[in-house]
């Protein structure tokens, strides 16, 4: 049953990994109007994190791209922590990680049992199988896929991929978080929902350009929707191509 209430209007989302496609996230949603929590490993690591952030914004007002006023403003809306817990209440938490599957499992499990049940889980992978990550916890509808490029702050490309189990509203909310992140909404519409793995159409465009092309021509993946993640025009859904 789909979960449909207030909470799923997002206004804080959490981050898990500051290195530089986190802070880039982080910066990103700031800008955009969400209050922003960044969770580090080290103290170190999440002052790093803000001083990208600080440095990436004082950039910007050098070339009055944005005002002092809205750099601090962004500033303020984007804190760092090294403890998982003061993600409870983030309505969206994206994981940006090391890509491994079992750590990405492992750490899944843990938001699952801190998080709230509405909170959907996103992974910024590009090459794992978002399914797998989805049924390792015990929401596995409140799961996709949302995987930026770097530098997300700068790129309008953002592929979100949803798996069999993903639900609608889940998909609903993420399109409109990218929507107001500035991206562009592409979605297709002919995804192969019965398959069971989940790929990114940049992913499965690369692999259509090496040996063994013919298994993602078995995918119903539109050439409009393809074209537009090569040339990096907007927001891609994917749903389950294989």
């Amino acid at each position: 049953m789909s979960i449909k209430s207030e909470f799923m209007s997002i206004k804080s989302v959490g981050i898990v990994g500051s290195g530089v496609m986190g802070a880039g996230i982080a910066e990103l949603a700031g800008k955009a109007g969400f209050d922003v929590v960044v969770r580090s490993r080290s103290q170190s690591a999440a002052d790093a994190c803000l001083a990208k952030v600080a440095k990436s914004l004082a950039r910007q007002v050098d070339k009055d791209k944005i005002s002092a006023a809205e750099r601090d403003a962004v500033l303020a809306r984007v804190r760092a922590v090294t403890d998982l817990g003061e993600l409870e209440y983030c309505q969206l938490v994206i994981e940006s990680v090391v890509e491994d599957l079992g750590a990405k499992k492992h750490l899944f499990t843990q938001l699952d049992g801190i998080c709230a049940t509405e909170t959907i889980l996103a992974t910024n992978t590009s090459t794992l199988p978002v399914l797998e990550l989805a049924v390792s916890v015990s929401r596995a509808d409140r799961v996709c896929g949302m995987h930026f490029f770097n530098p997300a702050p700068v790129m309008k490309l953002v592929e979100i991929v949803r798996t069999v189990v993903t639900e609608q509203d889940v998909v609903d909310d993420i399109e409109a978080f990218a929507q107001k992140l500035g991206k562009v909404d592409v979605t297709d519409a002919n995804a192969d929902r019965a398959s069971g793995s989940s790929w990114t159409v940049t992913g499965a465009v690369t692999a259509a350009a090496q040996p063994g092309a013919g298994r993602v021509l078995r995918g119903d993946l539109s050439v409009l929707t393809a074209d537009d993640a090569v040339v990096g025009r907007g927001t891609v859904v994917v749903q389950s191509v294989s």
